[in-house]
């Protein structure tokens, strides 16, 4: 736990024009590369004379130890993780003269500035093909002797992976051909997130441990605390504890440790021996919470053998953490893991309630909204003086909107929503499913007005002077910034926002003014802008904004605008520095038996 850096992890580019995104790991120096569409190489691009199917593939996997194979592919998803992007290009190109023959090498060298050599979704794929087809006894073919096989086989999967197509009309594409392109780019989008591991468990440590305790809509209400040790019989700051464990045992002093030998790979439950003897007796049933056995995934898999069967990854996501048959674990994959723990602990909660009662489930989802909202308002607070900010209460209206930044004559409108689709929507890739969802947040869910409707609508009554926020002088405000916060964020780019554009007008939001300065943040790219506020003082939402659009990322996430700023700082805000050490200190209070050899001594 000692050794857990302050350094918080940024994000890396993701670039597009209209073909699949991923992340470019490259480092320009000017725009106009970013215009580069960046894909992923495919079997067909590195062995464009030999066969595939997936015939192929089961029977080569079975050729290989699945104990064997598991752990090469956690490691290279380990090397190559998006966490790691400012070595990913050494990394990659040591992955390819590795695992590819002569010929197959100089096919990746022609295309490496256009396309990745590999993706976490291929990885991911071959994992589970893994379960599926691998054998289970130890084989005579052991991957150290026979790389380049094995590195064939882990291209196969990607003839399979995308149900897009160029357009056979470039500029008149059918409906059909746009919407799978649409579902693709946002998969694509979701599954190359850049992990933010350490932060965002910091974010919901204090979310759990403090905003929930203050936002307790009444006495006799649970906290959070409660709701999750009601849904899982765990304690979710041992979970916590055991996610920084992993973090720190993963981080990246400790990568070459790691992957020196086989054995370093794994976790032994001996890892945790400074946890208090209390807290002992549920480490392994956090552990096992969290993780799950070669019956598990293969049980599972073995479900899902259906058309688009190669994006169901739920079994990773619910247990990313591999148990083997002698007690040890590791690491499937860093950004399940992270998901799992933070923002799937709603998920936990809210599926658990509504299995019981509908009802509880819904009234328990207010709850986490405010709980989401009031981290967000302290969140802002630790930046903006009072004087230029008014929150839902400050306005006339009882239904305002959540919070505003004035800054004279312009005034950004915050609408915070902890509302998204579900969490296996985007890499579901059913276009029809993504639509309806995102009809749900943006427009309308039930009798309750979506998030941009009810902005567009409360807006309009600002600029007609029917309501007031704060002591805010509304006639003085000649521009109004309406951007939608959200707890996962929103895929975002500019032919996505095409979609979101004409959702937004069939829906009677029209006004060119209100869809060009609309903007779609997530918690985490709020946190980016208030951190590059904080080192940059004179700096206001507006500006950053308008240089995004001057610099031909309008339409393209503020996560990947600000990552090619040089000026973006990279120590983090002060208000997670000072959370990330009390949660330290809490974790070791409650967890670590430092009181312990104490009393010993």
């Amino acid at each position: 736990m000692n050794k857990i850096t302050k350094e918080y992890i940024g994000a890396n580019y993701l670039v597009n024009d209209y073909g699949i995104l991923i992340p470019a790991y490259l480092t320009y120096k000017k725009r106009e590369k970013c215009k580069l569409i960046i894909m992923y190489q495919t079997f067909k691009d590195l062995f464009p004379h030999l066969p595939n199917n997936e015939l192929i593939m089961e029977e080569e996997f079975n050729e290989f130890w699945i104990e064997d194979v598991l752990q090469v592919l956690a490691k290279i998803n380990y090397i190559l993780a998006p966490t790691h992007y400012q070595n990913a290009p050494y990394a990659t190109d040591k992955f390819a003269r590795e695992f590819l023959d002569e010929k197959a090498y100089q096919n990746y060298s022609r295309l490496r500035l256009t396309h990745k050599a590999i993706t976490r979704q291929q990885l991911l794929a071959n994992t589970k093909l893994a379960f599926l087809h691998c054998s289970k006894i130890k084989t005579k073919k052991s991957i150290a002797e026979n790389k380049s096989s094995f590195g064939r086989l882990l291209f196969r999967v990607s003839d399979y992976l995308e149900e897009y197509t160029p357009y056979k009309s470039k500029y008149d594409p059918t409906v059909e051909e746009r919407q799978k392109l649409l579902a693709t780019i946002s998969r694509n989008i979701n599954f190359n997130e850049t992990q933010n591991f350490n932060n965002a468990l910091i974010r919901y440590w204090y979310i759990f441990n403090k905003i929930a305790v203050r936002e307790k809509r009444n006495k006799t209400q649970k906290c959070l605390l409660q709701y999750f040790r009601g849904a899982t019989k765990l304690d979710y700051n041992l979970l916590i504890a055991v996610a920084f464990a992993i973090w720190g045992f993963y981080c990246e002093s400790n990568r070459n440790k790691r992957l020196s030998t086989p054995e370093e790979y794994m976790m032994q439950e001996a890892y945790f021996d400074r946890i208090k003897s209390s807290s002992k007796k549920n480490l392994k049933r956090t552990l096992e919470f969290i993780s799950g056995d070669q019956r598990y995934y293969t049980g599972q898999y073995k479900k899902t053998n259906y058309p688009g069967k190669y994006f169901k990854f739920k079994p990773f996501w619910e247990k990313p953490l591999l148990r083997n048959n002698r007690g040890l674990y590791y690491l499937l994959d860093f950004e399940f893991l992270e998901e799992r723990i933070t923002g799937g602990s709603y998920w936990m909660i809210h599926d658990h309630l509504f299995n019981k009662n509908k009802n509880e489930a819904g009234k328990f989802s207010g709850y986490w909204g405010d709980v989401f909202e009031g981290y967000v308002r302290d969140l802002i607070k630790s930046v903006y003086d009072s004087s230029r900010l008014a929150f839902e209460e400050d306005a006339t209206s009882p239904h305002g909107i959540d919070a505003h930044i004035y800054y004279g004559n312009c005034l950004v409108c915050l609408e915070i929503t902890k509302s998204g689709l579900r969490y296996d929507s985007w890499i579901s890739g059913d276009y029809e499913k993504i639509k309806r969802g995102l009809r749900k947040v943006l427009i309308k869910d039930g009798k309750t007005k979506g998030k941009v409707a009810k902005m567009y609508e409360l807006i309009g009554e600002m600029k007609s002077k029917k309501m007031s926020v704060g002591d805010f002088n509304l006639p003085k405000v000649e521009k109004y910034i309406p951007i939608v916060v959200f707890e996962k964020p929103l895929p975002v780019s500019t032919i996505i926002w095409e979609e979101y554009e004409n959702l937004l007008i069939e829906n009677g939001i029209t006004d060119p003014v209100f869809l060009s300065d609309l903007e779609f943040w997530s918690v985490q790219e709020l946190e980016m802008v208030l951190r590059y506020i904080q080192e940059n003082k004179k700096t206001t939402i507006p500006e950053l904004l308008a240089h995004k659009k001057a610099t031909g990322f309008h339409r393209e996430s503020m996560k990947n605008y600000l990552t090619t700023k040089k000026d973006f700082p990279k120590q983090g805000l002060h208000f997670h520095k000072l959370l990330f050490d009390e949660a330290m200190k809490n974790i070791n209070d409650e967890l670590f038996n430092l009181n312990d050899k104490i009393k010993q001594t």
